[in-house]
C-alpha cells in the first residue's frame, strides 16, 4: 500500500476486498489514460463501455459494503419485497376488499420507490469514488484527506464530513495561512498548495454530501461550502475551476443570474491567464454560458458562446474523434434549440439532424451510452416540427423518443422515467394543437402519473414538472369546454408553483405567473371578468418585478400579460383601458423586435392585430385599417420565409381586414381579402385535414354573404 501510494499517487486504501482493488484500478486507468472511458454503475453492477463487469461485485467494494445509507435502503427493500411477495398471490386470486387492495398498492409503490432510490444512491456512491480518485491522483494529499477516506471505508460518512469541515480544521487552516503570509516570498508556492488541498478537501465534502440521500439539507450545505472555497480560490488564484462547478450547480437550481455571474468571472480568469485552462475547459465553459444566456433570452450572446465552443470541439475532434464526437453532437443540439427559440427554423432543423446523425452512429455501437442523447435530439426536433406545423413529422419524432425512453425506463426507471414523462407531455401538446383531444388527454395523464410518483419521492426535483403537466391538462380542458376541470388543474399548478416560489422566487415565480395568466384566460372565456382581471393583474405584477431585475428574460412575458388584460378590457367595453394595455404591449414588443426581429416580430404583429380589432369595434376605422396592415406586413414577410409557421396568422389578419372592409361597405376590398384568407386556409386544410375546416367554412360563408 505504501509503495502504491508513494510511487503511483494512488489513493490510500486498506483494500479489504479484491473487488475494491479491481474497481480502483479501472478508475485510475480512466483518470490517467482514458478520461473518456465510460465507466458507470447500473442495476447494481459495474459497467464499462455498456458491458457488465461480472468479476467486480459492488457488495464487496468497501465504499458500498460499509455505506449505512445503502444498507438502510437495502434492508427496507428486503422487508418490503417480502411483504409484497406475501400479498401478491392473494391479490392475484381476486376478491380482496378495499383495505387489502389499498395496502397492497401502497406496498407495491413503496417497493418501486425503494428500487429507484437504491439505484440512485449506488450511482452517487460510485461518483464519490471517482471524485476521490480524481482528487488524489492529481498530486500530494493531506493526512486529513487520507483519514477522511479511511472513515469513508468504515462507513462513517458523518465523521468524514465532520473531520473535513470541523472548526479545528478551519482554525488550523487560518493559522497556517497567517504563518505563510509572514514568509510570503519563500512560501508562496507552498501556501498555494496548502490552499489547494483545503479546497480539494471541501470539494470532496461536496461529493460526499451528494451521496447522503438521508440528509435533507444537503443542497444548502453544498451551497455554503462552495461559497466559502470560492472565496479562497479567488484570493489565492488556485483551483479556480471550482467556479464552473458552482455555476453548473446554480444552473441546475434555476438560479440563472447568479450562475452567470460566476461563469463570466471564470471566463475573465481564463482570458487574463489567472487560471490555466485547456481548450476543452474553455469550450465547456462557453457551452454552459450558452445555456445560461439562452435561459435568460440573451440569444445573441448565447449564439456567440455556442459557436465558440463548437469551433473548439471541432478542432479537438480532429485529433481524437472517439472522445469528442459526443460533445460535438451536444453542441449541435444546443445551437439547434437556440435557433428554434429565435425562429431560425431551417438552421435549427439542420443542427438537430446533425446531432441525430452523430448520436445515431454512436448509439448503434454503444446503445447504453448514447441512446438517451439520441432520444433527447428526436424530442427537440419534434418540438421544432410541432412549432412549424409539420405535425406528422413531429409525431414521428416524439414517438421515436418515447420508444427509446420507454425501453430505457424499464431497465432503469429512476434515470429515465422523467424523460419518458417529458416525451408524453410533448406528444400531448402536439395532439392538443391538432385537436386530437382524447389522445392528448391520455398523454398528459401518463406524464402526470409518472411525475406524481416521482414528486412523492423527490418533491424538489419533480414538483415543477408535475405543475407544468397540470397546467397543460388545464389548457386541454379549457380548449374542449370542460371548464370546471380546467379550473381544477390550473389551481393545482398554482398551488405547487406558489409553494415553490415562496422558497425560491427566482426559479418558480415565472411558472406561477404563467398559471395565473392561463386561469385568467379561462375566467375571461367564461365571462367571470372580475376573477379574470385579478388573475391577469397578479401575473403582470410578478412579471413586472422580474422584468425590472432581468428585462431580457421577462419583458416578453410582461408584454403578453398586458396584451391579455387588453383583450379582457376590450371584451368588457372598457376601451380606453384596453387601448392603454395594447399600447404597453406594443411598446415592449417594438423595442424587443428592433434588437431581435426573428424572436419578437410575431408577438408585435399579434398586438397590432388586437389593437386593430379594438379600433374596428369602436368605429375608428382608419386606425383599425392601419394596424391590420401593420400586422399583415409582418406576417407576410415571416410567411415568405416560413409558410408553415406563419401562414395561419397571415390568413387570420387577411380575414380581419376583410371584416373591416365589409363593415365599412368597401365590398370589393372585403372580397379581395376574404379570398386571400380562404386561399391560405384551403392550402393549410389540405395538409392537415380537419384542423382548418371551420376557418374555410367561415370564409366561404362571408364571401357568399357578400355575393348575396
Amino acid at each position: 500500500m505504501g509503495e502504491v501510494d508513494k510511487t503511483y499517487k494512488h489513493f490510500y486504501s486498506t483494500f479489504a476486498y479484491l473487488d475494491t482493488v479491481k474497481l480502483c484500478l479501472l478508475l485510475n486507468i480512466k483518470l490517467n489514460a482514458m478520461d473518456y472511458l465510460p465507466i458507470e454503475v447500473a442495476d447494481g453492477k459495474c459497467r464499462v463501455g455498456g458491458k457488465d463487469i461480472d468479476s467486480i461485485k459492488l457488495e464487496n467494494v468497501t465504499e458500498f459494503a460499509n455505506s449505512k445509507d445503502l444498507k438502510a435502503l437495502q434492508d427496507e427493500l428486503a422487508r418490503t419485497e417480502e411483504k409484497y411477495l406475501q400479498m401478491k398471490p392473494i391479490y392475484a386470486k381476486g376478491g380482496v376488499d378495499d383495505d387489502f387492495y389499498k395496502e397492497y398498492a401502497k406496498v407495491a409503490a413503496r417497493r418501486e420507490k425503494l428500487k429507484k432510490d437504491l439505484e440512485e444512491l449506488r450511482k452517487a456512491t460510485f461518483e464519490l469514488m471517482l471524485n476521490i480518485n480524481r482528487n488524489f491522483a492529481a498530486g500530494e494529499i493531506s493526512p486529513r484527506m487520507k483519514e477522511a477516506h479511511r472513515l469513508l471505508e468504515l462507513g462513517d460518512k458523518e465523521g468524514c464530513v465532520k473531520l473535513l469541515t470541523e472548526d479545528e480544521n478551519k482554525n488550523e487552516f487560518r493559522a497556517r495561512l497567517l504563518e505563510f503570509d509572514r514568509q510570503i516570498e519563500q512560501l508562496a508556492e507552498q501556501r498555494k498548495n496548502f490552499v489547494r488541498n483545503y479546497i480539494r478537501e471541501q470539494r470532496l465534502a461536496i461529493s460526499v454530501l451528494n451521496t447522503m440521500y438521508l440528509y435533507a439539507k444537503r443542497h444548502e450545505e453544498i451551497d455554503r461550502i462552495y461559497r466559502e472555497i470560492i472565496a479562497e480560490a479567488e484570493e489565492n488564484a488556485v483551483e479556480l475551476d471550482v467556479l464552473y462547478d458552482y455555476a453548473y450547480f446554480l444552473w441546475r437550481q434555476n438560479q440563472y443570474d447568479t450562475a452567470i455571474s460566476y461563469a463570466e468571472k471564470l471566463q475573465t480568469y481564463y482570458s487574463d491567464g489567472i487560471a490555466n485552462a485547456t481548450e476543452y475547459d474553455i469550450a465547456e465553459l462557453n457551452n454552459l454560458l450558452g445555456l445560461l444566456y439562452s435561459d435568460t433570452q440573451r440569444f445573441t450572446e448565447a449564439e456567440r458562446c455556442y459557436k465558440k465552443a463548437l469551433e473548439m470541439i471541432k478542432r479537438l475532434k480532429e485529433s481524437n474523434a472517439e472522445a469528442y464526437e459526443p460533445y460535438l453532437a451536444t453542441n449541435h443540439n444546443n445551437i439547434g434549440n437556440l435557433y428554434s427559440d429565435t425562429q431560425r427554423f431551417a438552421e435549427a432543423e439542420d443542427c438537430h439532424n446533425k446531432a441525430i446523425e452523430i448520436y445515431g452512429r454512436l448509439a448503434r455501437a454503444n446503445p447504453a451510452a448514447y441512446e438517451p442523447n439520441l432520444a433527447d435530439s428526436y424530442n427537440n426536433l419534434g418540438n421544432l416540427y410541432n412549432h412549424t406545423q409539420r405535425f406528422d413529422e413531429a409525431e414521428e419524432c416524439y414517438n421515436k423518443a418515447i420508444e427509446i425512453y420507454g425501453r430505457l425506463a424499464k431497465a432503469n426507471p429512476a434515470a429515465y422515467e422523467p424523460n419518458l414523462a417529458a416525451g408524453y407531455n410533448n406528444l400531448g401538446t402536439l395532439y392538443d394543437d391538432t385537436q386530437r383531444f382524447d389522445e392528448a388527454e391520455e398523454c398528459y395523464n401518463k406524464a402526470i402519473e409518472i411525475y406524481g410518483r416521482l414528486a412523492e419521492a423527490n418533491p424538489a426535483a419533480y414538483e415543477p414538472d408535475l405543475a407544468m403537466s397540470y397546467n397543460n391538462l388545464g389548457n386541454l380542458y379549457h380548449n374542449t369546454q370542460r371548464f370546471d376541470e380546467a379550473e381544477e388543474y390550473y389551481n393545482k399548478a398554482i398551488e405547487i408553483y406558489g409553494r415553490l416560489a415562496e422558497a425560491n422566487p427566482e426559479a418558480y415565480e415565472p411558472g406561477l405567473a404563467m398559471s395565473y395568466n392561463n386561469l385568467g384566460n379561462l375566467y375571461n372565456h367564461t365571462q367571470r371578468f372580475d376573477e379574470a382581471e385579478e388573475c391577469y393583474n397578479k401575473a403582470i405584477e410578478i412579471y413586472g418585478r422580474l422584468a425590472k431585475a432581468n428585462p431580457a428574460a421577462y419583458e416578453p412575458n410582461l408584454a403578453a400579460g398586458y396584451n391579455n388584460l387588453g383583450t379582457l378590457y376590450d371584451d368588457t367595453q372598457r376601451f380606453d383601458e384596453a387601448e392603454e394595455c395594447y399600447n404597453k404591449a406594443i411598446e415592449i414588443y417594438g423595442r424587443l423586435a428592433e434588437a431581435n426581429p426573428a424572436a419578437y416580430e410575431p408577438d408585435l404583429a399579434m398586438s397590432y392585430n388586437n389593437l386593430g380589432t379594438l379600433y374596428k369595434n369602436t368605429q375608428r376605422f382608419a386606425e383599425a385599417e392601419e394596424y391590420y396592415n401593420k400586422a399583415i406586413d409582418i406576417y407576410g414577410r415571416l410567411a415568405e420565409a416560413n409558410p408553415a409557421a406563419y401562414e395561419p396568422d397571415l390568413a387570420m389578419s387577411y380575414n380581419n381586414l376583410g371584416v373591416l372592409y365589409r363593415d365599412t361597405q368597401r365590398l370589393a376590398e372585403a372580397k379581395e381579402y376574404y379570398e386571400k384568407a380562404l386561399e391560405i386556409y384551403k392550402r393549410l386544410e389540405s395538409k392537415n385535414p380537419g384542423l382548418y375546416t371551420n376557418d374555410v367554412n367561415d370564409c366561404e360563408k362571408a364571401l357568399q354573404s357578400l355575393q348575396d
